[in-house]
């Protein structure tokens, strides 16, 4: 007897006694999901590089000074006093690589104000107890990056666009005697970090 329920219940299984799946059936589920992005409390808003231009050689020494200033503009969201640092890296290109122990790219100290916004665009400088600023030579030598500017004391109020400009006549790049006549190029990389030094 048990042999005969047994293999009824096999012939049951086998032929048909459970449901089978038809392979075009779909089901679906749908979710909802969201992202929300923001911008960065720190950002740099903008950058106007030094532009030595088209030099002339003289088989000596010589240090060329900027056809423009160094401007760059940071937005601070944070709405807090807390400080944020502003550095500076000077990176040779391949063609300098040669001469790179002897170029030294100097940049002088300068001005950081706020950036105002009303009917047209005001800037109004900082008092100079608010922040630190360097004059910095870059070379071969130098560390990884050096400070350019530092906020001691922020804007708790508001968000806070600044300007930190360096005039055209303190940013001069020094070449070595014997350099010859070519295209050279590097890189300058503004690092922005709003932990204290």
């Amino acid at each position: 007897m048990k042999k005969c329920v047994l293999l009824a219940g096999l012939a049951w299984i086998v032929f048909g006694g459970h449901k089978t799946v038809d392979a075009t059936e779909n089901t679906a589920m749908e979710s909802a999901i969201s992202i929300t992005l923001k911008e960065r409390d720190l950002t740099i808003q903008s950058v106007q590089l030094p532009d030595f231009g088209k030099q002339m050689l003289n088989g000596k020494a010589q240090a060329f000074k900027s056809k423009q200033d160094l401007v760059v503009r940071v937005k601070d969201k944070r709405m807090s006093a807390a400080p944020w640092t502003l550095r500076c890296v000077f990176k040779p290109g391949e063609s300098l690589e040669p001469y790179q122990e002897d170029i030294t790219y100097r940049i002088g100290e300068g001005t950081l104000s706020t950036v105002v916004m009303d009917k047209k665009e005001s800037i109004i400088p900082l008092a100079r107890e608010r922040y630190e600023t360097n004059s910095v030579a870059i070379n071969d030598e130098s560390e990884n990056s050096t400070s350019l500017v530092k906020l001691v004391q922020g804007n708790s109020e508001q968000e806070t666009m600044y300007e930190y400009r360096v005039k055209k006549n303190q940013i001069v790049l020094e070449i070595p005697a014997g350099m010859p006549a070519g295209i050279y190029e590097g890189a300058q990389v503004m690092l922005f970090t709003d932990v204290p030094e």
